[in-house]
């Protein structure tokens, strides 16, 4: 796809569509991630019916680097204006990692534009990190794809200023998202590798038990969902979204 771009008050934020009718899906990669990670994805996802929008944040991909520092919630904010500059009232929200809690932080913003979450081991809180077994956070992905992750997400932290990427890292570390999931205004849908799965690991993920909530555990995989399981990533993201 052609990256698009819509620019902001800090800088121009990076984009990709496709589809121009039917439910949105709104892709939110993760800390240090592009696009380019949803692609394993995004080859099994038809394209009729749906209209997908992929979105780069702040200093990631093609996006500006905001010239200020910035927070979680600024990339929620970026999030929602791209869904009102493409005339899009809601939207389902598909977020790895970050991805999942920048999609927390939009719902806990404007409700109404959520049509559900479907969040790829997206915290809830930093407090729920450790909820997951160690030594499982690049799954079976071979020696390569993992060079090339930690390189990728290296330049990232890189085009920022030392002092705005630790602000938001702070703000990353801060965020608390229990109280949309204790009364979410959509489906949510939390999926999760199985690699490192404990006995009490859903309490520790600090996801309540809520008739809105659906789990999913992706067997023999770690932390890079849309990387390690893409078929399966689709095939949820195209039972859920509806």
């Amino acid at each position: 796809m052609t990256p698009r771009y819509f620019n902001q008050p800090w800088g121009r934020l990076a984009y990709e569509t496709c589809g121009e009718t039917g439910p949105c899906l709104l892709f939110l990669h993760g800390t240090g991630c592009d696009n380019r990670d949803w692609d394993a994805m995004r080859a099994h996802l038809p394209e009729g019916g749906r209209r997908l929008v992929f979105l780069e944040f702040r200093g990631h991909g093609a996006s500006s680097v905001s010239p200020a520092g910035f927070s979680l919630d600024d990339l929620a904010d970026d999030a929602l204006a791209l869904l009102a500059h493409l005339g899009i009232p809601s939207a389902h929200l598909i977020g790895h990692s970050l991805g999942g809690m920048v999609a927390l932080a939009a719902a806990r913003e404007k409700p109404a534009a959520i049509r559900s979450l479907i969040l790829l081991e997206g915290w809830t809180a930093r407090r729920a990190w450790g909820a997951l077994g160690p030594d499982r956070y690049f799954g079976r992905l071979p020696a390569d794809v993992i060079a090339a992750i930690k390189a990728k997400s290296a330049a990232t932290v890189a085009r920022h200023a030392p002092e705005h990427w630790d602000a938001f890292c702070a703000t990353a570390q801060a965020f608390d998202g229990t109280d949309v999931l204790a009364s979410p205004p959509a489906p949510v849908y939390e999926v999760y590798g199985a690699l490192g799965r404990q006995p009490d690991s859903e309490i520790r993920l600090l996801v309540p038990d809520h008739p809105r909530i659906a789990w999913r555990w992706l067997p023999d995989c770690g932390h890079y969902i849309p990387l390690e399981k893409p078929a399966e990533t689709a095939a949820l993201c195209q039972e859920w979204a509806d």
